[in-house]
C-alpha cells in the first residue's frame, strides 16, 4: 500500500523469512510496517560479554548525544533485529498486533523480571544506524521497556500505552520532543537519559524519580506539580545538568538526593513544601537560584547550596546543616 507494508509474522516459518519479507518490501519503496502475529518469529536477540558491559555505557562521562556508544567496544554487544536489514530506509514500525511478548530485564542485570515487554537492546543502535527510524507503536500488551531497549537515537515518536515500567536506560538518547506515560509506575535508572529534545514529561503514577532518570535533559524546562503529582522521593543525579529547567514543583517529595539538581544553571524557582532530606551538592552550580523556601526540612547535606547567589533561605526546622551548604 505505498510506502507501508502490511507483515504477517505467522505465515512465516522461520526468522529468515521473515527478514526476507521486510527486504522485498523496503525493494518496493516500503518505508512504514505494519505487523502481525506471534513476537518470536522477529528473532530479536542480544549478547552481552557481562553486565559491566552494560553498566560502561552509562558512564558519567556521557554528556554529549551519542557519546555511550563509544564507552564500548561493539564486539561486546551482539544485537539481532531484523530490521537490520532494511535500518538506512524505515521510518516506522508498528507493532501494535503483535503478540507473546516476553519477559524482560529492565534492571540492567539481563535477567529477566518477570515482566513482559521490548527485549533489552531490541532497538539499541550504533550512531549511523536507523537514521531514518522515528516512529515506534507498541500494543496494549507492553507492560515494560527492558534495558536498553528503545535507545535510538532519531526515534520522535513512541507510542507505548500499556507500558508500567520504563527500565533501565530504556529511552536513552533518543529525540522525542515529549512522553505522556499515564499507566507508568516505575522508571529505573537513566530512563529518559540525554534525551536531548525532551521538554515535556507527564508520569501521574510515578513515586520515585530514580537516579540519573533525566541526567542531561538538555531542552527540559519544569518539572510540576501535574506532571508528578506522586513522586515523594527524588533520587540521585535525578536532574543534574538539565541546563533549562527553570521551576521544581514536587509537593509530595521528602526527600532530595545527591546532586539531584546539579549544574541546573536557569533553576530559579524550587517549591518543595514537604521536603526533610536533602542531599549533599543537591543544588549546586544552580546559578540563577536567589531564594528559597524550606519549611519542612530537617536535614541538609554538604555543599548543598554552594554555587548558588541566594540572597534569602528560610530553614526554620532545619536541624543538621552540613559543611559548606551555602556560599
Amino acid at each position: 500500500e505505498g510506502d507501508k507494508a502490511q507483515i504477517d509474522l505467522d505465515a512465516a516459518q522461520t526468522t529468515e523469512e521473515v527478514v526476507a519479507a521486510l527486504q522485498d518490501a523496503a525493494g518496493q519503496g516500503v518505508t512504514r510496517y505494519v505487523l502481525s502475529g506471534e513476537f518470536d518469529k522477529l528473532g530479536f536477540s542480544a549478547k552481552v560479554k557481562d553486565v559491566a558491559t552494560v553498566r560502561s555505557l552509562s558512564s558519567f562521562t556521557r554528556s554529549v548525544k551519542g557519546n555511550s556508544r563509544a564507552a564500548v567496544n561493539p564486539a561486546d554487544i551482539d544485537v539481532f533485529n531484523p530490521f537490520q536489514a532494511v535500518e538506512k530506509t524505515v521510518e516506522e514500525i508498528d507493532m501494535s498486533a503483535v503478540t507473546g511478548w516476553p519477559e524482560v530485564d529492565v534492571d540492567g542485570d539481563m535477567i529477566p523480571d518477570g515482566v513482559k515487554g521490548v527485549p533489552a537492546f531490541a532497538f539499541w543502535c550504533w550512531s549511523d544506524e536507523y537514521t531514518s527510524f522515528t516512529t515506534l507503536i507498541l500494543p496494549q500488551e507492553v507492560e515494560a521497556l527492558g534495558t536498553y531497549s528503545i535507545s535510538s537515537y532519531h526515534l520522535t515518536h513512541v507510542e507505548a500505552p500499556g507500558v508500567k515500567t520504563i527500565g533501565y536506560y530504556a529511552f536513552c538518547d533518543i529525540s522525542i520532543p515529549s512522553f505522556d506515560g499515564l499507566n507508568v509506575t516505575e522508571i529505573k535508572e537513566g530512563a529518559f537519559f540525554a534525551c536531548l529534545s525532551l521538554t515535556e514529561v507527564n508520569l501521574p503514577n510515578v513515586s520515585t524519580i530514580a537516579p540519573s532518570a533525566f541526567m542531561g535533559c538538555y531542552a527540559l524546562v519544569s518539572v510540576g506539580a501535574e506532571s508528578f503529582p506522586k513522586v515523594t522521593k527524588v533520587e540521585n543525579l535525578a536532574f543534574y545538568g538539565c541546563p533549562a529547567l527553570k521551576t521544581v514543583e514536587l509537593p509530595e517529595v521528602i526527600e532530595v538526593g545527591k546532586q539531584a539538581f546539579m549544574s541546573c544553571t536557569a533553576l530559579a524557582d524550587v517549591d518543595l513544601p514537604k521536603v526533610k532530606n536533602i542531599g549533599e551538592q543537591a543544588f549546586y552550580g544552580c546559578s540563577a537560584l536567589t531564594n528559597i523556601d524550606l519549611p519542612t526540612v530537617e536535614e541538609i547535606g554538604k555543599s548543598t547550596f554552594d554555587q548558588c547567589p541566594l540572597t534569602e533561605l528560610d530553614l526554620p526546622s532545619a536541624t543538621t546543616i552540613g559543611v559548606s551548604f551555602v556560599s
